[in-house]
This record gives structure tokens, C-alpha cells and sequence, in this order.
């Protein structure tokens, strides 16, 4: 048995399988010049479309890989400086010359004051704090040695940096 297509279905079947080359493809077969593919944007006559106002200017870096060599050279000197920089002073080292390079502490401070003009008003805070808890301690040692009869013993001791205590 043999079966075939009416003849009305077998020739819409042809039509739209079989479509015309030209219709598909006309314009693939012409040359269009280069000129007219690439569309301008802009009508000036420069290479590049001109900025919009307030729009920050073009950035170009100037000689970027001398930059980044110059850049590596510090990075790497300053590395190998902090590996291999001198070690801090040690305690018994003397500076040279005989010259102190730092300036007095705030206790050689305290103490060339006091000796020189006492603890007054114009002295700094603590000073006169030290004054102060120094008078109120002698006032509680004459009020227990009065109760108590016995004299007090004053145990007085000073830092070798400077300080101390009563």
C-alpha cells in the first residue's frame, strides 16, 4: 500500500521549505564600502567624541611601568631597612660624647623643681597633690600617735627613676 499526499499539502510543504535564496540572503551578496558600516556618533572632525561639561577630564598615567619599577625599588629597600635596622639601646649603653639625648623625665623634673623653689600655687598639679597627701598623711600620724602614746616609725623609700613613697 502506497500512500501519498494530496496534491494541495505536498505544494504548501514545497513553498515553505523551499524559500528563494535571494529573499533570504540579498543583502550578503553586496559590498558595502567600509565607510558606510561604521556610523558616527559625533560630527566633529576629531578622533574622539567631545565630554560632557562637569565630567572629569581623561586620566593617562604617565610612564605607569617606570612607576611601578621605581615603586618595587622603595617598597623593597624599606622592607629590607626594618628587617635589618638597628636594635634599640640597651640599658647599659652610654651616649656618645657624653651628650643625653633625651630630655629629663617628669620625676627629674618634680624633683629639680621642688628643690629649687618648694611646691606653690604656680607648681604643676602634681606637686601640689603630693604636697597635699604628704600634709594629710603627717595630720592622721600625729592623731594615731597621740591616741596610741607610742612615736611613729617613718618608713620613707625612693625610686631610682624617680618617685617613691611615705
Amino acid at each position: 500500500m502506497v500512500l501519498t499526499r494530496p496534491a494541495a499539502l505536498d505544494a504548501a510543504l514545497r513553498q515553505c521549505t523551499r524559500a528563494p535564496r535571494e529573499a533570504l540572503c540579498r543583502n550578503a551578496t553586496q559590498r558595502i564600502p567600509y565607510t558606510a558600516r561604521v556610523q558616527r556618533r559625533w560630527a566633529s572632525d576629531g578622533s574622539r567624541p567631545p565630554m560632557p561639561p562637569g565630567s572629569p577630564g581623561p586620566s593617562r598615567v604617565v610612564a605607569p611601568k617606570t612607576r611601578l619599577a621605581v615603586g618595587v625599588v622603595f617598597i623593597g629597600s624599606l622592607i629590607y631597612s626594618m628587617a635589618t635596622g638597628d636594635k634599640p639601646p640597651s640599658a647599659e649603653s652610654e651616649p656618645r660624647g657624653g651628650v643625653q639625648a633625651e630630655g629629663p623625665t617628669i620625676a627629674e623634673r618634680d624633683n629639680l623643681s621642688k628643690r629649687e623653689s618648694g611646691v606653690t600655687p604656680s607648681s604643676p598639679m602634681r606637686l601640689r597633690m603630693e604636697a597635699f597627701i604628704k600634709e594629710n598623711q603627717q595630720e592622721i600620724v600625729r592623731t594615731l600617735e597621740a591616741l596610741d602614746g607610742n612615736r611613729f616609725v617613718v618608713d620613707k623609700w625612693d625610686r631610682p627613676h624617680g618617685g617613691g613613697g611615705i
